[in-house]
């Protein structure tokens, strides 16, 4: 984008919440050597301004205390399962994000201010062929599900599509 890199202030604002991250690993000690770690994260966020004003910038407006600060979502939830040995490490990615407003408000969200909730799925795979070098594939938005990001600057962007990638890692 052609941003104008301009610092603003966005005057007195409260950030506050609360995030859970719970991480286990099942099928240890198995015979086959196979590893499952889960990962759970949940974050749960309230974003208010703390004062009134006035601005220029798009995404704040005329802000009254109390409204919310907008691209922060609520609700964000992240779930990873992996199977996993020395040799190779497959997992599956889910993370939902909750909707969020694109200008500063309260209660409902205007549908021109308003980026709705997505659910995402990734898929990960690694083969460690030496110590030094890996081979590697994702397959990004499995579904290939359409969902907006942003509505600035110029207006509503999309989420990234069904992406594959693939490369070799080396670690000297």
């Amino acid at each position: 984008g052609e941003g104008s890199l301009d610092q603003f202030n966005a005057d007195e604002s409260v950030v506050k919440g609360v995030e859970l991250i719970l991480n286990s690993t099942i099928l240890t000690g198995t015979q086959s050597k196979l590893k499952l770690p889960l990962t759970y994260s949940y974050t749960l966020t309230d974003a208010k301004f703390q004062s009134d004003f006035i601005s220029e910038v798009e995404i704040f407006g005329e802000v009254n205390k109390g409204d919310q600060i907008p691209y922060i979502p609520q609700n964000q939830l992240n779930l990873t399962a992996a199977l996993e040995n020395t040799v190779y490490q497959v997992s599956l990615s889910a993370r939902f994000t909750d909707e969020f407003r694109t200008q500063a408000g309260t209660g409902s969200i205007p549908e021109e201010y308003r980026i709705g909730s997505s659910f995402i799925m990734d898929f990960a795979a690694r083969y460690f062929y030496t110590p030094r070098i890996t081979f590697f594939a994702n397959i990004m938005n499995i579904m290939d599900t359409e969902y907006e990001v942003a509505r600035t600057p110029a207006g509503l962007r999309p989420g990234s599509p069904l992406l594959f990638n693939a490369g070799i890692g080396f670690s000297f």
